[in-house]
C-alpha cells in the first residue's frame, strides 16, 4: 500500500517561507521512501518555486495573519 500524505502550507512575501520549507523537506523525505506527496496551497508564484511544480489543489481566497 502505497503512503499518500497531503501538505496544506502556504507561503510567500506576506507570510514567510519557513512553514512551507519545512513541510517541502519532509515531503522529500516520504516521497525518497516510496510515498505520495499532494500539495494544498494558496496560488502565490513563490509557492512553485520552492515547491517545484505547481501545487496539487490551489486554494481560494487570499492570505491574512
Amino acid at each position: 500500500m502505497t503512503t499518500v500524505v497531503v501538505f496544506r502550507a502556504d507561503g510567500g512575501g506576506t507570510v514567510g517561507m519557513g512553514h512551507l520549507s519545512r513541510c517541502k523537506a519532509l515531503a522529500d523525505v516520504l516521497k525518497e521512501g516510496g510515498g505520495t506527496v499532494l500539495w494544498a496551497t494558496r496560488d502565490d508564484p513563490a509557492v512553485e518555486r520552492i515547491l517545484g511544480a505547481p501545487p496539487d489543489l490551489k486554494l481560494a481566497g487570499a492570505l491574512s495573519l
